[in-house]
């Protein structure tokens, strides 16, 4: 679209150079009208510009639905209830931003810090985006999508990979957030299946699954449900690599939410795929676990690391009674946490809003054990 735009200005700008010349010699400009020329260089140079900018604003700052998304690390196509997952392939090691409990519609300092998350992103420039639930306060309503998220961290919708938080359900069917992520009215896209919300995708070495904790919304998270059994088939078809998986409510957690046994079997068929990571939103707070059984007892050796991270802007709260194996706890600054996914390691940083590194750390894969 720019292109056209740029090519039909410049032949407009051409026939006003010869509107310019004088009768006999085309190529000499009439002195006469050398200031009205400058004039129309200057429009013609400020209006391509013009282009340029309004070009980027539609693609990445519109609610129209992108198709799949590019990520600057390559080609995202989204299969999320197949057992083919879609890959991301970086040119060096994907680095993941992560975070929850994100936009709302009255900014403070206290609260609605979308923007500064969304600042402090632009700096970090991800590979991909990990939006950990209750992206849009307070009921996940698509217009206030429109108002909040997206001119936030809408600027990195096209790399988001979201997984829905309990208030997006505020809205039947958390319409507002399939019809956010996925382009309105359409049945699937980067939030996965509506009516399901949990899929996969390969970034980089490592597997990464969204699943959806809103468990009553989905066929229940038991054994037997719908998601456990696709879940069950997508480890066993993606086993032998680091891997990943993020929701919205913690099974673990020292915030005022505190941890839910709702996930114990998200738990067990990670542990035993030896999956590496976890990370969930719901508690306003930032909270890193030793790994971990699904037991909640230390395994240092196979266990599972979790991270919560709802710091992503809605507000921050304070910590209730410290859980075992809770080894880092913040609750007084917004920010994100960073992952820098390595073909059988990984590193991590907290880095709050104001630039400061809060937390970091890193460990190997457990299929490198």
């Amino acid at each position: 679209m720019v292109s056209s735009l740029s090519v039909s200005i410049l032949k407009k700008y051409s026939r006003l150079i010869m509107d310019y010349s004088l009768p006999n010699d085309p190529a000499i400009p009439n002195p006469k009208v050398i200031s009205r020329l400058l004039t129309t260089t200057v429009i013609f140079i400020a209006l391509l510009f013009f282009v340029a900018s309004w070009q980027r604003t539609f693609e990445y700052g519109s609610l129209r639905p992108l198709a799949g998304g590019v990520s600057s690390a390559g080609d995202i196509s989204y299969q999320p209830n197949s057992i083919a997952s879609a890959s991301v392939l970086p040119a060096s090691d994907p680095l993941i931003v992560a975070a929850g409990d994100i936009a709302c519609t009255y900014p403070s300092t206290l609260a609605c810090q979308q923007k500064s998350t969304a600042a402090l992103i632009q700096k970090l420039v991800p590979t991909a985006v990990l939006a950990l639930g209750d992206t849009q306060y307070e009921t996940g309503a698509l217009s206030d999508y429109a108002i909040s998220y997206n001119n936030s961290w809408g600027e990195f919708k096209n790399i988001t990979h979201p997984t829905p938080g309990n208030h997006e359900y505020l809205t039947l069917g958390a319409s507002g957030y399939f019809d956010y992520f996925d382009g309105v009215g359409k049945n699937t896209g980067p939030a996965g299946e509506r009516g399901r919300g949990y899929y996969s995708f390969n970034i980089g070495a490592w597997h990464a699954i969204s699943l959806n904790a809103n468990c009553s919304q989905v066929g229940g998270c038991g054994p037997d449900s719908p998601q456990n059994q696709w879940l069950k088939n997508d480890l066993a078809s993606n086993s032998g690599v680091c891997t990943l998986a993020f929701w919205h409510q913690p099974k673990f957690s020292s915030g005022q939410h505190g941890g839910s046994h709702a996930y114990d079997t998200f738990w067990n068929e990670l542990y035993s795929y030896h999956a590496d990571l976890v990370l969930n939103g719901h508690d306003h707070d930032y909270e890193r676990f030793a790994k971990q059984d699904p037991h909640g007892s230390s395994a240092q050796s196979a266990g599972i690391r979790e991270f919560v991270v709802g710091t992503g802007g809605g507000s921050l709260r304070n910590f209730g009674v410290p859980q075992p194996n809770s080894q880092f706890r913040q609750s007084g600054k917004f920010g994100v946490l960073l992952l820098t996914l390595k073909s059988n390691s990984y590193d991590w940083r907290f880095v709050s809003v104001d630039g400061k590194e809060v937390d970091s750390g890193s460990d190997t894969c457990n299929v490198s054990l």
